[in-house]
């Protein structure tokens, strides 16, 4: 006999003794429905779930198979419960305190396999959003691929002058951010993280990592971040660790490990020089959180030694954008996307080591 059936009196349900025939318990199960049907008790929100009790009822009183196991578990129970008036009262006290124990464990087991599934279809919620996203994106491409044929228009323009003007790689304005939940409770929300970061530059997309594989709240925060602008990521990047800053108690480093290669060259022309750097205040924002413990600067000279500021924002989209374009721009995505579920897998991996 299932749990779940051992957890209702079928026949006080019904208002039959143990020895009804199937007749009378259909003609009781009749009689009984009009009365707590939902339909008629609209004012009673457990009508649906007594309703429901009782077409268990009757499943199980019209099986034979099921009625035999329930009369078995009613003669067990009254078999207990005998035994246990003749226990002393230690014997009692450590009996029930077994049981109890038991009771416990089922319900921890439960809640662990509620817990998992929960996570489970967290993980499928983001998954099918980021398909989504990623099919929107390409239906995008399409239609713009088909207009640039229809209008004669060829791609390699576009192409050339995002490779002058924009980022080398897919994720040179994406950074990695690692932080304890502590220090910035409030940053597992994007739209907080977004605007703790807006000093730096505008954000992109953001990723953030906030639950671990068993569902409890990890110590560290680990979020995935991609600036509109290479000099926004940069100067995330440099910020890091800064006394008096909102990056002070956080890591950042390149989401692609090693510095971009525009970066470099940048430093190689002297263009970089961030000595000019100065932390200022900037105005409170809703990144702060509750206490207002999130502190935030901007930079008054970024950086001083600019004499042009380079751009390397991507390049606007042309009025017949190019094919190659657009595929980089989904290629990006696309990256970004592979290096959130590394990060994702990963802290997995180090939470099982841990455990173990």
């Amino acid at each position: 006999m299932a749990d779940k059936e051992e957890e209702i009196d079928c026949y006080a349900l019904l208002g039959v003794t143990a020895e009804a025939s199937e007749a009378e318990i259909q003609t009781a199960y009749r009689k009984r429905s009009l009365k707590i049907h939902p339909d008629r008790n609209p004012d009673n929100p457990n009508a649906a779930h007594e309703f429901h009790q009782l077409r268990r009822a009757l499943e199980i009183l019209t099986d034979p198979a099921k009625r035999e196991a329930l009369a078995e578990a009613a003669k067990a129970k009254a078999a207990r419960a005998a035994r246990f008036a003749s226990y002393d009262a230690k014997r009692r006290d450590l009996q029930t305190e077994l049981e109890e124990r038991e009771r416990q464990f089922k319900r921890q087991r439960k809640e662990a396999a509620q817990d998992e599934r929960d996570r489970k279809n967290e993980f499928e919620r983001i998954k099918a959003e980021t398909q989504r996203l990623m099919a929107e994106k390409e239906k995008a491409l399409r239609e713009r691929e088909e207009l640039a044929r229809r209008e004669g228009k060829a791609g390699r323009t576009a192409s050339t002058e995002a490779k002058v003007d924009g980022p080398d790689g897919p994720l040179d304005t994406t950074v990695r951010l690692k932080w304890p939940r502590k220090s910035q409770p409030t940053w597992t929300e994007s739209d907080a993280l977004s605007a703790a970061l807006s000093p730096f530059g505008e954000t992109d997309s953001i990723f953030v990592s906030a639950k671990s594989a068993s569902g409890k709240p990890p110590k560290n925060i680990t979020a995935v971040v991609a600036f509109k602008t290479i000099l926004g990521a940069f100067a995330a990047v440099e910020a890091a660790g800064r006394q008096g800053g909102v990056l002070e108690d956080v890591g950042v480093r390149w989401a692609g490990g090693d510095e971009p290669e525009a970066v470099k060259r940048l430093r190689a022309e002297g263009k970089l020089d961030t000595k000019g750097w100065t932390p200022s205040p900037a105005p409170a924002t809703a990144a702060g959180g509750e206490g207002g413990n999130t502190k935030s600067f901007t930079f008054s000279s970024f950086p001083t030694s600019f004499s042009t500021a380079p751009s390397f924002s991507a390049p606007p989209a042309p009025k017949a954008p190019g094919v190659d374009y657009e595929a980089a721009t989904l290629m990006r995505l696309r990256e970004r996307e592979r290096l959130a579920r590394e990060i994702r897998e990963q802290e997995e991996r180090e939470e099982e080591g841990a455990a173990a």
